[in-house]
């Protein structure tokens, strides 16, 4: 039976491609199919980078084996993560592209979301043993760390201002998401130091 490490990878690969495919066959690079693939691209983003953000936060609170199963593929989901919201980028520049005349200024913070997918790339380049011994051990967790909390911070600030702004309901779900996964790790982090 595949485990989750061997197929979180090829399975999102293939969910992207085939959400590319169903999208575009409706009338190719409109600005509402543009628009509907990167509404597809932030959940299947959001969904992996919870799992991985969580993984060991989860498997110290709940010690079984699925939660085992999602540590040990915590790589491959962040790898998967990555893919996902580089296919999310590319959807925003042919948006744009398409829509706004290549005026990026629409983007709003241009810096911030450059400096996220920065990490981004570089946390998906590292994600390697070979790159933990390169970098040190240290180094790579303070990359790692650093990262996913700046990652964190982009996607809750997004989806808290567009809950804000929109009041819509699956805006509000993904706030409270953002919440919990910090409340997660903060409480890993107190339960760890009472219990040391």
């Amino acid at each position: 039976m595949p485990t989750l490490k061997n197929i979180v990878l090829p399975v999102t690969l293939l969910y992207l491609l085939l959400a590319m495919i169903i999208v575009l066959s409706k009338g190719g690079l409109t600005v509402d199919n543009i628009r509907q693939m990167i509404r597809i691209t932030a959940t299947s983003s959001m969904l992996l980078f919870s799992l991985t953000f969580s993984a060991s936060s989860l498997l110290h609170f709940f010690c079984n084996k699925y939660w085992q199963s999602v540590m040990q593929a915590r790589r491959r989901l962040g790898l998967s993560f990555a893919l996902s919201h580089t296919v999310h980028l590319f959807a925003i520049v042919a948006l744009v592209e398409i829509a706004y005349g290549g005026d990026y200024l629409q983007l709003g913070d241009i810096a911030g979301g450059s400096a996220i997918y920065l990490f981004i790339f570089a946390m998906a380049v590292t994600s390697n043993d070979a790159s933990v011994k390169l970098l040190g051990a240290k180094n790579w967790k303070r990359l790692h760390k650093t990262g996913s909390y700046l990652i964190w911070i982009g996607l809750f600030s997004l989806y808290l201002e567009n809950a804000l702004d929109t009041g819509a309901w699956h805006y509000w779900l993904y706030v409270l998401l953002g919440i919990s996964l910090i409340l997660l790790r903060v409480g890993t982090f107190w339960d760890k130091r009472i219990n040391a």
